[in-house]
């Protein structure tokens, strides 16, 4: 519930937003050595300069390896997409134009998301 409108909305559950905050952390360690490009974005009518490794367009290959066999592809496509982008791997998740290669699988062991990004 939106305290400020009152209105209902739809929001992340607590095991989704913990993924998120954890795998944007560790984006960010592993891609800290990166040289990032500066670019201009428009936020709330202000431009805004912000840094990416990419700002072209990739494809990108993501392996998800579950404990156990639950959740759908595109939703782990789109979960990561948003990691990229919020980690500054890239400056928009729009600018993914591939996905080939992305597989949903299952380690009960050593449950774990591998990501490689490339450019087009």
């Amino acid at each position: 519930m939106n305290k400020r409108t009152g209105k209902r909305f739809i929001t992340s559950s607590g095991v989704a937003t913990s993924w998120a905050s954890n795998a944007i952390a560790e984006l960010r360690q592993q891609t800290a050595s990166v040289q990032t490009s500066i670019y201009r974005v428009k936020v709330k009518g202000r431009t805004v300069l912000k840094r990416a490794a990419w700002v072209t367009p990739v494809h990108v290959k993501a392996l998800f390896y579950r404990d156990a066999d639950r959740g759908d592809l595109c939703g782990y496509q789109q979960a990561g997409g948003d990691a990229l982008e919020a980690a500054g791997v890239v400056s928009n998740d729009k600018i993914i134009d591939s996905w080939d290669g992305s597989r949903r699988l299952i380690d009960r062991q050593n449950p774990r998301v591998e990501i490689e990004v490339s450019p087009m």
